[in-house]
């Protein structure tokens, strides 16, 4: 599920344009995706790579967990089967790291040309994603499954409908996604003209992001899903996990990263202080597994 467009992409300045029909053979062609994914260039950063792999396996995990779950707290004892029932939480790293490359591909261009490719940006993501999952959707549909709400689907909003009235409910997260395709580019055109407060105003919106989340959980008393009754699970989903306004936090995350790397030579730095790096890390991920283990 690669919905983030490769960093490894050529400067949009220098590189042709190819055909519609070069791009659909590309996009399609089994062997050139094998390469890519065998071989894959030198400048791609590959712990990248790593962590969206991490993630897939952690969803996996989680999903096998929901299907096995007695059998698994028996086997591994409670400790473990908490850390692998939390990989829901793989979706949020997705959306990191979608709001990472996409967002280091825009500032690339900029950098390079001064201006965005609108019109390109959405037609390659259109080509991207748009001809495989209306594919599924016509299969979906075609196997006799519920598809009275498959416009929602093909407008990318069904998660805007309740969870027991979308079809292919399992692909809010697509509809997430092209949702911050459609609206991100338009916010970093804006921001180019407060260039100084680009980064603020950024880091505001995140913590807007944090205090929209919370106001919700208070008000409807919400909490992770383990030990709620259906009804809580279903009213969490409706309220609270498949939202736009309630998940552009981990996408804008990603954002704000790739502003760092490309503007701030972060990764210069980590590179040159090397033990600050793996300390930071080190606390990062300790207050990260503390967390992990108070979450109820």
């Amino acid at each position: 599920m690669k919905a983030a467009e490769d960093i490894t992409s050529p400067d949009p300045s220098t590189r042709p344009s190819p055909s519609l029909a070069a791009r659909l053979r590309a996009a399609w062609s089994p062997a050139a995706n094998l390469r890519a994914l065998l071989a894959p260039a030198p400048s791609a950063l590959r712990p990248v790579d790593g962590l969206r792999a991490l993630s897939i396996l952690w969803v996996m995990v989680f999903h096998t967990v929901k299907a096995r779950g007695g059998l698994l707290v028996g086997r591994f004892g409670e400790l473990p089967f908490r850390v692998m029932n939390r990989g829901f939480m793989g979706v949020d790293v997705f959306f990191v790291i979608s709001g990472f490359l996409i967002a280091r591909l825009l500032l690339r261009e900029l950098s390079a040309t001064g201006t965005l490719g609108l019109r390109r940006f959405y037609l390659r993501r259109a080509l991207r994603i748009l001809p495989a999952y209306y594919l599924v959707l016509a299969l979906w549909c075609a196997g006799g499954a519920p598809c009275d709400t498959a416009w929602a689907n093909l407008a990318y909003v069904n998660n805007f409908l309740p969870h027991d009235e979308q079809c292919m409910e399992w692909s809010w997260s697509l509809a997430i996604e092209e949702q911050f395709y459609l609206v991100f580019p338009l916010v970093l055109v804006l921001l180019q003209r407060l260039p100084r407060f680009r980064l603020r105003l950024l880091v505001g919106a995140l913590g807007a992001a944090v205090a929209i989340r919370w106001a919700i959980v208070v008000a409807h008393g919400l909490h992770l899903p383990g030990a709620g009754r259906m009804e809580h699970l279903e009213l969490l989903r409706d309220t609270l996990y498949v939202k736009p306004h309630t998940r552009y936090g981990g996408l804008l995350c990603g954002v704000i990263a790739a502003l760092l790397v490309e503007e701030r030579g972060v990764l210069e730095r980590m590179r040159r202080h090397p033990v600050a790096t793996n300390a930071a890390l080190a606390v990062a991920l300790g207050v990260v597994a503390w967390l992990g283990a108070r979450l109820q």
